[in-house]
C-alpha cells in the first residue's frame, strides 16, 4: 500500500462508532491484514473481535471515552522477546493505516477498558498490550467527554520540525541532514500524525555524521510505553521517507537505493 504524509494526517481517533459489527467481507479483509502485520515478528500477535464490545460498554472503565465501540483488535506479546514493545507499535500502526484505506474508523487503547472482559487465553509468558478499536464511525459529532478529551488531545499539532534533534555531539544541523537525506522532511511530517499514547509523542529523529552519517530515531526514556511510540513513529517516518528500520532504540533507517 502506497502511503503519503497527507494519509497519515488524514486518520484521526475515532472513539464513537455506530455499534455495528464488522461485516463478514471486512472482517476477513481486516483479519488478512492483521495476518501480514504479525508476520516475521516474534513473541507479537493479533486476535480480531467481532460483534463484542464489552471491555466499552461500562461507563466506571472507559470514563465516557467510547460509545457505540463493537469491535477490537487485542495486541498480544511476549516481553521477552527482543523489541517486542517497538515492533508491536510498528506492526500495529501498520495495520491500523491499512484499515483506515479500507474506510474504518479505529483508535488506540492503553488502559482505558475492562481487561476482565477480555476473553482471551493466554499462552505462558505472554501478555495483553493493548487494545485497538475499529469499526465504523457514528455520523454524529462526539460529545460529552469523549469530545473535551478528543479536542484536548488534538489543540497543539507540533510542526515537522519539532521532531529533528540536534542536540547530541556530532548531529548534523537540519539543512546538513536534509542535504543527506532528501526525504527526511517527508518523514518528519509522516511523524507529526503518529498516534501516541496522552498525545506526549515522544519520538525524535537526528542524523549522525562523519564518515558515514545515520539517519537515526530514540526516544529519551524507554519504558514500554515509550517504546510502543517509536514503533509506531518509525512506521509513520519510514511510510512517508522510504527506507527500512533496524530495530532498537537510536537504530539507524537503511534507505532504499
Amino acid at each position: 500500500m502506497t502511503v503519503t504524509s497527507q494519509f497519515l494526517r488524514s486518520r484521526r481517533s475515532v472513539r464513537n462508532y455506530d455499534g455495528q459489527p464488522l461485516t463478514a467481507s471486512d472482517a476477513a479483509a481486516v483479519q488478512a491484514i492483521l495476518d501480514r502485520a504479525a508476520k516475521d515478528q516474534p513473541g507479537l500477535s493479533f486476535r480480531l473481535f467481532t460483534g463484542n464490545g464489552k471491555p466499552f460498554s461500562g461507563f466506571r472503565r472507559s470514563y465516557g471515552f467510547f460509545q457505540g465501540v463493537a469491535n477490537y483488535v487485542a495486541v498480544i506479546i511476549d516481553p521477552n522477546e527482543a523489541d517486542v514493545y517497538e515492533r508491536a507499535g510498528f506492526s500495529s500502526q501498520q495495520a491500523v493505516m491499512e484499515m483506515t484505506a479500507m474506510g474504518l474508523g479505529t483508535c488506540y487503547v492503553a488502559a482505558t477498558y475492562d481487561a476482565a472482559t477480555v476473553d482471551l487465553p493466554l499462552d505462558p509468558g505472554q501478555r495483553l498490550l493493548m487494545l485497538i478499536t475499529l469499526g465504523y464511525a457514528a455520523d454524529k459529532r462526539t460529545k460529552g467527554i469523549a469530545g473535551l478529551i478528543l479536542r484536548l488531545a488534538h489543540r497543539h499539532e507540533r510542526t515537522a520540525m519539532e521532531f529533528f534533534s540536534a542536540d547530541r555531539n556530532g548531529d548534523l544541523p537540519l539543512g546538513d541532514a536534509q542535504r543527506i537525506f532528501p526525504t527526511l522532511t517527508d518523514g518528519l511530517e509522516g511523524l507529526v500524525s503518529a498516534p501516541s499514547q496522552m498525545n506526549r509523542q515522544p519520538v525524535r529523529v537526528h542524523v549522525t555524521g562523519g564518515d558515514r552519517p545515520a539517519l537515526r530515531a530514540y526516544v529519551d526514556d524507554p519504558t514500554p510505553k515509550n517504546l510502543v511510540d517509536l514503533g509506531i513513529g518509525k512506521y509513520n517516518f519510514a511510510a512517508a521517507a522510504g527506507g527500512v528500520w533496524q530495530w532498537g532504540n537510536d537504530a539507524k533507517l537503511e534507505m532504499r537505493n
